[in-house]
């Protein structure tokens, strides 16, 4: 049975990485890692195989990804964020160019380093 995301329901609390390996997508996930790790040597960042997974498969933002890796609702970001929720809902959506210093605000809501939900 597949929901309406496009999950199977056979993977419904296996492990992330044996689901990604099912979908015949984990070694794509990892290179996708590794080449966005490469282009950013000088720092080192990490990116959980869940998130790019995430990414890759419901083709959405990095900081949706991100949010939704860490069970965060739009509104709890903008609000730790000091953002409104239709702004912060813009700039997840990639519409509009944000500031630098609201990408900050927004990362540090999240717990994340800036270059983590910027790399897409």
């Amino acid at each position: 049975m597949t929901t309406d995301k496009g999950f199977n329901e056979k993977h419904r609390g296996s492990d992330f990485d044996d689901f990604l390996r099912e979908e015949g997508i984990l070694e794509h996930c990892e290179e996708v890692v590794k080449t966005r790790n490469r282009e950013r040597k000088d720092l080192e960042i990490i990116i959980p195989h869940e998130v790019v997974g995430k990414q890759v498969l419901q083709q959405i933002s990095l900081m949706r990804a991100w949010r939704e890796h860490l069970g965060m609702t739009q509104k709890e970001v903008a609000e730790k964020a000091g953002i409104s929720k239709a702004t912060f809902v813009k700039i997840e959506q990639k519409k509009g160019s944000p500031r630098q210093s609201t990408l900050e605000k927004i990362s540090a809501a999240m717990g994340i380093n800036i270059e983590q939900m910027t790399l897409d």
